[in-house]
């Protein structure tokens, strides 16, 4: 129960639950979490309070996630009402404060599924060391990733987890049915000898930890209503 929030109907301010205040298996509260919610309460005990909750996972992040200094946008609802809400910090010593922004929604606009072209070229060449694949095959299997890759959609991938460095995208793996169909590709583009060490390549590959992971971009961004 971690995207439970309360706002003040007041102040237009809004605090995240503590993770495991309303967990019926009794997980702890950290002291810190819980002194910031007791503030809270306390700051705001004669205003109003409503409690909210995530419409949508949408959300838009100006920066990586691990910047302590990232300003970040969500949308929370009290079943009646949409509110964006923007998350950010004046100083880095300071706890984040969230506050409603009036006038804006958080809107997904589309999810783009891409591949590290460079990390691809880089993998396979090695994988085929001591031998030496021509620059030609290369060329024309990362053409390949991106011919069964082009009709992919981002709501047909399910992730795994969230670049750390990148908040917009998320890694998964390539699909039984893409691996298929690069497979097929590379029977045009390989000699015989090569297509089994192809083969394994793209096995061992494929996983969300491989060259051929994908990388699922979500262009969520706050806009005027």
């Amino acid at each position: 129960m971690d995207d439970i929030y309360l706002l003040c109907r007041d102040c237009r301010v809004v605090h995240r639950l503590p993770v495991g205040l309303e967990s019926s298996a009794g997980n702890p509260v950290g002291e810190e979490a819980a002194i910031a919610y007791g503030q809270f309460l306390v700051q705001h005990r004669h205003h109003p309070l409503e409690r909210l909750t995530r419409t949508t996972l949408a959300e838009h992040h100006d920066g990586p996630l691990w910047d302590p200094m990232c300003t970040s946008f969500i949308e929370l609802t009290n079943g009646r009402e949409r509110f964006t809400v923007r998350a950010s910090r004046t100083d880095i010593d300071q706890p984040l404060t969230r506050e409603v922004v009036e006038g804006h929604r958080v809107s997904l606009e589309s999810l783009h599924v891409t591949v590290e072209e460079t990390v691809i070229r880089r993998a396979l060449d090695h994988y085929f060391h001591p031998y030496a694949l021509r620059q030609t095959k290369i060329d024309h299997f990362v053409a390949a990733v991106q011919d069964v890759l082009a009709n992919l959609s981002g709501e047909q991938v399910e992730t795994t987890f969230d670049d750390a460095d990148d908040p917009a995208v998320s890694i998964a793996r390539l699909p039984d049915d893409r691996c298929v169909a690069l497979l097929a590709h590379c029977m045009d583009i390989f000699d015989a000898w090569e297509l089994a060490r192809v083969a394994s390549f793209v096995s061992a590959n494929r996983d969300e930890y491989g060259a051929l992971a994908l990388r699922v971009r979500r262009e969520a961004t706050p806009r005027p209503h």
